[in-house]
């Protein structure tokens, strides 16, 4: 049986059913409230959108060609077009939430898998948004935001899990949704590196 209309969320996507609001209110407080509805950045370029803000525009607008701006921001992404150019932070340009995930939970992995497994929910992953096959995008998916299970663990000597034997190098552990930047960067003040993408926003094992 249908939802009726008036507890319909907005987002719906091939291959994704409604989201439920009573499912989803459990889902979040079995997050500890963490599930977001991030607006499109671009929205509040676009006066009439809900979310309109002439300030945030201005502040918005000369940050969009950079990585960092996308990289930090839970549903934007670095290229467009996977999202066919929506919400651009351009009044004269046209604005729709198609192509921009419905929900974000951030990094909650297990409990969001299982939550779109019963829904019949479509799942993103999004690190930093560099992926140039446009896979850290979707209509109405529920995103998994990566950017924040970082960490970096540095060692003078390292025992791989498993491993009978150390080696007696230095060796570093890396969060999954860190940026070859976040590597860089700390390596850099002990004068070390590793051997990675030559694009500061790329992502070490999410994208």
């Amino acid at each position: 049986m249908p939802w009726p209309e008036n507890h319909r969320l907005i987002y719906e996507a091939r291959h994704t059913r409604l989201y439920p609001p009573i499912s989803l209110t459990l889902f979040n407080q079995s997050i500890g409230g963490k599930f977001l509805r991030a607006a499109a950045p671009g929205a509040v370029c676009h006066p009439g959108q809900p979310a309109y803000n002439a300030e945030q525009c201005a502040i918005v607008t000369p940050r969009w060609s950079t990585d960092d701006f996308h990289r930090d921001y839970p549903v934007s992404i670095m290229w467009q077009q996977f999202n066919n150019d929506t919400r651009l932070p351009d009044p004269d340009a046209p604005c729709s939430p198609d192509g921009y995930p419905a929900y974000v939970v951030n990094a909650t992995i297990k409990l969001a898998l299982d939550f779109a497994r019963t829904h019949g929910v479509r799942v993103i992953v999004k690190s930093t948004g560099h992926d140039y096959q446009g896979r850290s995008q979707a209509l109405g998916a529920l995103s998994i935001w990566a950017r924040h299970m970082g960490g970096l663990k540095i060692y003078t000597s390292f025992q791989p899990r498993g491993c009978q034997f150390t080696i007696d190098d230095s060796a570093v552990t890396i969060g999954g949704g860190s940026a070859v930047s976040d590597i860089y960067d700390e390596l850099g003040k002990i004068y070390q590196t590793i051997v990675a993408g030559s694009g500061r926003s790329v992502g070490v094992e999410a994208i």
